[in-house]
């Protein structure tokens, strides 16, 4: 993804959310988005827990946000 989607969808989470309140020390601070695009990868496994032969994997594209007192990370959806 280029940065300007990335900045726009960076825009989008912080005016529809406001303040981040972090699920696990309650803190209440500005998001700290990562610069780029990050994605969380699933891949097809068979009932011997294997990956298949093909290889195929799915992918969910993410921007990332973290806490900066704890390190919590949280993932946005970019669909």
């Amino acid at each position: 993804m280029d940065e300007t989607r990335l900045k726009l969808a960076e825009h989008r989470l912080r005016s529809e959310l406001g303040k981040f309140r972090c699920p696990m020390c309650q803190t209440e601070s500005e998001f700290d988005f990562q610069p780029e695009e990050f994605q969380i990868l699933g891949y097809d496994i068979d009932e011997n827990g294997e990956t298949n032969d093909a290889g195929k994997a799915s992918y969910i594209p993410v921007i990332v946000n973290v806490c900066p007192k704890c390190g919590y990370v949280a993932h946005f959806s970019l669909r």
